[in-house]
């Protein structure tokens, strides 16, 4: 297998550059966010927005974000995005005191108003948008709120794991939402199998743009096409093949294992982050057809 089968097969794609070069620049938050925008202002579907930010992510805190947002608009397709959105759902309530959920109420005018804290919003400091779930069990509502809501206000903390990723929490003091902010949820119960495959994607797509190995950029090209035709098809994960997607999952644990030893050295953050890759591992080989 040459380095240049191997290149080409991922640039069939129009992706841009995968040289065997390696890169040698860390993207900012703010840099991928306008790197990651190059794709969805242009024409390209879901898979192929997922591989194009993937190929351009410099760290696995890129490689989720690319995945999580192709994610997000693959279980609310209704729906118009601009930029990045964050999907609050978490609640901790560990505080003392506890800190309030997310819960509403209905206005006379129709409008719900909203209060409470989401403890976990990915790219806070990045995102244009948010969707919070509001309520529980039948009650509960998926609610799409601009950054500049009155109301609306976020902080920030540091974490361990994605660290070049902004993490913080929502806070909702009594938030006004009309009624056409609320969406369609018919594929919400879905997002975390289609999550996981679309981050698997955008991984691919990262070892493929960043390794120096021969055979690793071809392996990643050639398990890449395999999630890509499961993406690819309309049916939800209740009519996937799961045997096959047990396959891939193995494929993409073994491509991480091998990666490890390069990518160790060039990435400080590697040993922390690459659970982002096998912490979906052992779900998905308990999933039956």
């Amino acid at each position: 297998m040459t380095d240049q089968k191997n290149v080409l097969g991922w640039q069939d794609l129009g992706l841009g550059s995968f040289s065997s070069e390696g890169k040698k620049i860390n993207f900012t938050e703010l840099d991928f966010l306008e790197v990651w925008r190059t794709a969805v202002d242009g024409d390209m579907d879901l898979t192929s927005q997922t591989l194009f930010a993937g190929s351009k992510a410099t760290c696995l805190a890129w490689v989720f974000v690319a995945g999580y947002q192709s994610a997000i608009r693959r279980v609310f397709p209704g729906s118009e995005f601009s930029g990045w959105t964050a999907f609050a759902v978490s609640e901790d309530r560990k505080n003392d005191p506890p800190l309030p959920g997310v819960d509403y109420s209905k206005k006379e005018d129709g409008a719900f108003l909203i209060s409470g804290v989401k403890t976990w919003v990915a790219s806070v400091e990045a995102i244009g948008e948010i969707i919070i779930k509001a309520g529980k069990g039948n009650r509960a509502l998926y609610i799409k709120l601009p950054r500049e809501t009155e109301g609306l206000s976020f902080s920030s903390r540091e974490s361990r794991f994605l660290k070049e990723m902004s993490q913080g929490s929502a806070h909702l003091d009594r938030v006004s939402a009309p009624e056409q902010y609320v969406l369609e949820d018919g594929l919400v119960g879905y997002f975390g199998r289609f999550e996981t495959l679309y981050i698997y994607l955008a991984f691919l797509a990262f070892i493929g743009s960043s390794t120096r190995s021969d055979d690793l950029k071809w392996e990643s090209f050639r398990v890449a096409m395999g999630l890509k035709d499961v993406l690819d098809l309309p049916a939800t994960p209740d009519n996937w093949d799961w045997d096959a997607i047990k396959n891939l999952d193995l494929e993409v644990q073994k491509i991480l294992g091998l990666a490890g030893e390069e990518f160790t050295t060039l990435q400080p953050s590697w040993s922390v982050d690459s659970r982002l890759i096998s912490m979906y591992s052992p779900g998905i080989q308990k999933q039956a057809n």
